[in-house]
């Protein structure tokens, strides 16, 4: 497979940079081309994103930052004290407030249909059209760990086999597991909610109601996310990522980031995966990411700092993580896909 194109200037090859084609009588770039060799489809122009620098943003307070989302044109973090920070640029952070009732306490944020979302430990949730004015939410009492939406549906799961679902984020009901198990993390791919969990087991419902217990899936998994056709997930598991390309039936591995290295999250935006988390580099902190598109190939990315780097989320041509999951801090990051 030829991995660049060429075109002969002045009797020398000049490699194209950039391939444009006219749909509709318009110019788009091709970001994957493929030409016939021999009846056989070849790939010409091979995706080939990459990360910019990470750049350091300050959030408006040292605290255990738990997650991330962007949506309407903004980042939006939470916070186990119930922060709510917002930001249009991922560089300068406002600060705000969940209007929570006390000793509940924000595990994860997502936005679909318009408003972000927050799952929490205990009996009320939040939710907002632009991540700085909230309103509260009843919701079944629960240690409610993590969020997605899809399908015209939020859901959330937690401890005990709980689960809880939403058509508009505002009403929720109570929905039953296949079994008891804490699951950390959820994502909404290939038409259906799949959820995972540390102790090798996963839950998959096409409508956030009815859940079944989904194929075995390697044990350790704390994140999970979808995109192009794939699910990545990693967790505390020897620093391995695991991959599948036919809706979670079976799962593969392939890199090892570093023996002792968690994942705690991962996000998928421009035909990229980005994955961070702890002890991913030297030391008991983290200071490095990793990509890929293909779960084939991957890149490695310094952070700016060590810190334990555990939520990312995609949105306007940038990843942007979170950090203070375990030891309190008030450390972004954002990186360009180029």
């Amino acid at each position: 497979m030829a991995k660049n194109a060429y075109v002969g200037v002045a009797g020398k090859a000049r490699k194209v940079k950039e391939i444009y084609v006219g749909v509709n009588g318009k110019a788009r770039r091709v970001v994957k081309g493929y030409v016939g060799v021999n009846g056989v489809a070849r790939q010409f122009w091979p995706n080939g994103k990459t990360l910019s620098a990470w750049q350091k943003s300050t959030l408006p307070a040292t605290d255990n930052w738990t997650g991330v989302a962007y949506g309407n044109g903004r980042f939006v973090a939470v916070s186990a004290s119930q922060r709510a920070a917002y930001t249009s640029n991922a560089v300068s952070w406002t600060n705000g407030t969940l209007p929570l009732d006390a000793g509940d306490v924000p595990w994860d944020i997502t936005f679909g249909n318009g408003k972000f979302v927050v799952a929490a430990r205990g009996g009320t949730g939040a939710y907002s059209s632009n991540g700085s004015s909230w309103t509260k939410t009843t919701v079944p009492i629960g240690n409610w760990m993590c969020i997605a939406y899809g399908g015209g549906k939020y859901v959330m799961l937690g401890q005990s086999g709980s689960a809880a679902y939403s058509a508009d984020g505002i009403t929720w009901q109570k929905a039953d597991l296949p079994f008891s198990g804490s699951f950390f993390s959820v994502v909404y791919g290939e038409g259906k909610f799949v959820a995972v969990n540390t102790d090798g087991a996963a839950v998959e419902s096409v409508d956030g109601v009815n859940w079944s217990r989904a194929a075995s899936v390697p044990t350790g998994l704390r994140a999970i996310a979808y995109g192009n056709g794939m699910f990545l997930a990693g967790g505390p598991a020897n620093g391995v990522l695991f991959w599948s390309k036919d809706g979670g039936k079976t799962w593969n591995n392939n890199f090892i980031i570093k023996p002792a290295a968690s994942v705690w999250g991962i996000a998928y935006g421009d035909s990229l995966f980005v994955a961070v988390g702890n002890q991913m580099s030297t030391g008991s902190a983290s200071q490095e990411s990793v990509s890929t598109t293909d779960a084939q190939t991957w890149t490695a990315y310094k952070l700016p700092e060590q810190q334990n780097w555990t939520r990312a989320a995609y949105g306007d041509g940038r990843f942007v993580v979170v950090s203070g999951y375990f030891t309190p801090a008030n450390a972004a990051a954002y990186a360009l896909v180029n």
